[in-house]
């Protein structure tokens, strides 16, 4: 089996692909933002970076994209790790210093002092999880726009997305808690985006429960299978329960 060096420990890869997920594996602790597992890497917000020893070329490098390889030697918090980490966390606090993800990696730190203050304070690090959490899961509704300091995450031209259909993925993975999401009445709205989107009342117990557009999509996927996308989820166990149930006599 493979092995890599890590902070002096010799450990196996296993099926890991990557620096950060061998590290996970084995209960060392490395930050991050603009990582989720249930997607593509991207390695954007540079948290992750590690030192890398021997076996590939020295320097940092994002572990989330570095791939894991036998005989490759890291150290997951050298003084120039604390370092590059420290100075990431202080140039983000000045874009979103309310975030309190970034406030407790701060403490985490040893940051105890606001270095970079902005003109403007944001609500939003620009890892991207978003983005990608609607090309991977939704419908390829969200995107970057501009360059530089206007750089921001919306839909186009800031109007009500016809491709929006209100999935939620984006308010679950975004990691500053800046997408804003609500249901009134009949109608669920997602603040940031300017997106208004009708419910759709359980086939079971009659109260909303999913954005038309969203469960139109589940119907589509999974036409032929056995999955009661007009149910909520509460009436989705309960038929499931009694399918058991029947099964079992």
């Amino acid at each position: 089996m493979p092995e890599m060096v890590i902070n002096g420990i010799n450990i196996e890869i296993g099926d890991h692909k990557t620096v950060l997920e061998v590290c996970r594996g084995a209960g060392i602790a490395i930050p991050t933002l603009c990582y989720h597992p249930a997607l593509e890497a991207y390695g954007a917000c540079r948290l992750c970076v590690v030192e890398i020893i021997a076996g590939g070329k020295p320097g940092l490098a994002a572990s989330c994209v570095l791939p894991a390889v036998g005989g490759l030697s890291i150290d997951t918090a050298s003084p120039r790790v604390l370092r590059a980490r420290k100075m990431i966390v202080q140039l983000l606090l000045g874009i979103c210093p309310q975030a309190e993800v970034l406030q407790n990696l701060a403490a985490e730190l040893g940051i105890d002092q606001r270095v970079f203050p902005s003109k403007e304070d944001k609500n939003c690090v620009l890892c991207g999880l978003c983005v990608r959490a609607c090309k991977t899961i939704g419908n390829k509704a969200l995107g970057f726009a501009f360059r530089g300091p206007e750089r921001k995450v919306g839909v186009p031209f800031d109007e009500q997305s016809e491709e929006c259909i209100g999935c939620q993925a984006c308010v679950n993975v975004c990691p500053v808690n800046n997408i804003k999401s609500e249901q009134r009445n009949d109608k669920w709205i997602i603040k940031n985006w300017s997106t208004e989107l009708t419910l759709q009342k359980c086939a079971g117990c009659g109260q909303y429960f999913a954005p038309t557009p969203y469960v139109d999509k589940l119907n589509r996927q999974y036409s032929n299978k056995e999955f009661r996308v007009e149910l909520c989820d509460h009436c989705k166990q309960a038929h499931f329960a009694a399918q058991l149930l029947s099964g079992c006599k």
